[in-house]
């Protein structure tokens, strides 16, 4: 709808110069993607990565005011606490969001971090670095609310109908090992 349009060019109009390039900076948000940037994923993806993604993920999960200002606060002094950096976290987040380098907090806006969607897509982050055991625990979740109506946005709360294809996919693998 117009409003929702409103909203996500209000978050990428700082980032544009002119009108056309609003696209470049928030297709994201209602479309997904296709493919992860490789040169994103060697340099953002570590042998430690999903175990941070997976507390980062109960992080936002805790998070009960999730404004962008207060989410970023939380998450922030999260990584501060965990003696992280910034980039190791949210480079890594990124990239299972929508396998680009933008400012997660934007992505998510208002989104409550626990649905399925989001589930979802860390399910697919973790298969796509062949973490079976991290993609299933999350798809699994995810595979309980799905929608056949499914919109590619990350403000969709239900997961897509894929997560089946992924759980497939993994116990396939799981067969064959």
């Amino acid at each position: 709808d117009d409003q929702f349009v409103e909203k996500v060019c209000d978050l990428v109009k700082e980032r544009a110069t002119f009108v056309h390039e609003l696209w470049d900076h928030a297709w994201f948000i209602f479309k997904t993607p296709e493919e992860y940037d490789q040169k994103t994923m060697r340099r953002s993806w570590k042998e430690q990565t999903p175990r941070i993604m997976k507390e980062l993920y109960e992080v936002l999960s805790d998070i009960t005011d999730f404004t962008s200002v207060n989410t970023e606060k939380v998450v922030r002094k999260w990584i501060e606490e965990k003696d992280y950096g910034v980039g190791q976290v949210m480079n890594a987040f990124r990239l299972c969001i929508v396998g680009e380098a933008l400012p997660i907090f934007q992505k998510l806006l208002e989104n409550d971090p626990a649905n399925s969607n989001l589930r979802y897509y860390i399910g697919v982050c973790y298969y796509h670095t062949n973490n079976y055991n991290a993609s299933k625990e999350y798809l699994t979740i995810a595979s309980e609310n799905t929608s056949e109506k499914y919109k590619d946005s990350v403000f969709e709360k239900n997961a897509p109908q894929d997560v089946f294809s992924y759980l497939e996919f993994i116990e396939n693998i799981e067969l064959k090992n």
